[in-house]
């Protein structure tokens, strides 16, 4: 899925620096009925998350959220940054993330997404920078048309 990304947006000429591909070659397991995060190498996640695993008495369950929407606030009063493995050394993200399951979308309402609202802060350039990516988790090669997401928030 990796290449077919790569080639799609080279295609469509989409700059590659403004394609982020989620680690497709980390291998998560399930585990008695949840999944395992696998991930050795990055991209992966790192900081606060929340995977929907519970611990009760020394057993892992699984839970969800129900909600029409989630926020975040952030608070930051002292940042240094410096990661020579990153396109730019100075820079960090902050994002909040959901995976969202049966979204209704041109009548199937099986269609798993996963939204990214992220803020990059470049601590070189004092800079802030923000994006939204939403990806169809649905099938491989499945693909976003321009009218498949609408704002219908008072939200802009």
């Amino acid at each position: 899925m990796y290449n077919e990304v790569i080639q799609y947006s080279k295609a469509h000429g989409i700059a590659l620096s403004n394609v982020y591909i989620p680690n497709y070659f980390s291998h998560s397991t399930i585990a008695d009925g949840h999944v395992t995060p696998g991930y050795s190498i990055s991209p992966a996640p790192m900081g606060i998350g929340d995977y929907g695993l519970m611990n009760k008495s020394g057993t892992i369950s699984t839970y969800n959220y129900t909600t029409q929407s989630f926020e975040a606030a952030l608070n930051v009063n002292n940042l240094s940054s410096f990661y020579l493995a990153a396109n730019d050394a100075h820079m960090v993200t902050f994002q909040l993330n959901a995976v969202l399951n049966n979204v209704g979308l041109f009548g199937n309402n099986d269609t798993q997404m996963w939204t990214q609202n992220v803020i990059l802060y470049s601590s070189r350039t004092h800079s802030l920078t923000f994006e939204d990516n939403v990806w169809n988790f649905s099938s491989p090669s499945a693909y976003l048309t321009t009218n498949a997401i609408n704002n219908s928030s008072a939200q802009n």
